[in-house]
């Protein structure tokens, strides 16, 4: 185990996705709270600057595009621009939570005195979702097979950083009325529920007296209004991704789908239900999420949201009541 006393600036990259920032900028708070003395700075895309502005943790926030996930935002020269910027830095440490061989290159190539990856064991259901390797480039912190879920993985990163295990506590009691936040969007068709499901859910939720906002970036809202008929009673938060996290903290409870948005209601103490479909949830469920999957038969399940079939049985097998009646389990507690 390094002694981590002796860093003084240390580097976080984020290549990924939304639900990804939402999760590095969590892990960047945990340590820096366990390591105040230390700068700490951050490698990201550019449209992640709405997640992590709001991190006092973060130094410098440095950003470009990455040849990973979503290839067409990157620029070759722009990213060798940055590489050489942090080469300037001389990092003591970078850690690396993916354990893919694009980030650990990256990383080597910012040039710092030290890497400390994720390396998880041969057959971890997450390697399904990465491309191992470099391993001799990094410092590796094994992850055995059956430590699934992320946020143990994290934690379990945090002690080897010699920060103390910290999980998110939940906001404290609910308004009356509760207040409940629906977001039925997802980046991949074969994450989404039926429209005629988000309505039946709906109703019933009203029926119940919950009072419902709607949860929706400013390009979704056409959408949403055009298949919900949604009550005077009901708001639509349809703003920038700040306006967004900051309004989701008001909320009781969020029912989502397999999104960022249920990573979003974790760093912020919200409690949620995460409808599940293709994912493997045992791999991103999050310490406040409860999870509803349908009943279905699938020989490809879990596919991580690459599906071999076309009727996506397994998020259209969910049906309202079971949601309502978790949702109102979960507010009477």
């Amino acid at each position: 185990m390094p002694d981590v006393s002796l860093y003084r600036k240390v580097l976080f990259l984020e290549t990924r996705n939304f639900g990804d920032a939402i999760i590095k900028s969590t892990l960047i708070s945990q340590y820096g709270a366990g390591h105040p003395e230390q700068r700490v700075d951050l490698w990201a895309k550019k449209q992640f600057a709405g997640i992590f502005s709001r991190n006092t943790r973060i130094n410098k926030f440095y950003t470009s595009g990455f040849p990973i996930a979503g290839m067409k935002s990157w620029n070759i020269i722009t990213l060798a621009r940055t590489i050489w910027t942090l080469r300037k830095e001389r990092y003591d440490l970078a850690i690396d939570t993916m354990g893919d061989f694009r980030e650990r290159l990256l990383l080597w190539l910012a040039h710092p005195k030290r890497i400390i990856s994720i390396e998880r064991e041969q057959g971890h259901p997450f390697n399904h979702l990465i491309r191992r390797g470099l391993s001799f480039l990094v410092e590796p912190v094994v992850i055995p097979k059956d430590m699934v879920n992320v946020y143990i993985q994290l934690a379990y990163l945090l002690k080897y950083l010699d920060v103390q295990k910290w999980t998110q506590e939940p906001n404290g009691l609910c308004a009356s009325p509760p207040i409940i936040g629906i977001h039925p969007f997802a980046s991949q068709k074969c994450r989404l529920w039926e429209w005629e499901k988000w309505n039946r859910l709906y109703r019933l939720l009203l029926e119940k007296g919950c009072v419902v906002q709607f949860f929706c970036s400013p390009a979704e809202r056409a959408i949403l209004e055009e298949n919900i008929e949604i009550d005077q009673s009901s708001n639509i938060i349809a703003g920038d991704l700040q306006f967004f996290l900051e309004e989701l903290r008001h909320i009781d409870l969020l029912i989502c789908l397999d999104s960022f948005a249920v990573h979003a209601s974790y760093s912020l103490g919200v409690r949620s239900i995460m409808l599940n479909g293709a994912n493997d949830f045992h791999i991103w469920q999050t310490p406040l999420s409860s999870v509803v999957t349908g009943k279905f038969d699938c020989e490809y399940w879990p596919c991580y949201n690459k599906p071999k079939c076309t009727d996506y049985r397994c998020i259209r097998s969910i049906n309202a009541e079971d949601v309502a009646q978790l949702a109102y389990t979960l507010l009477c507690r």
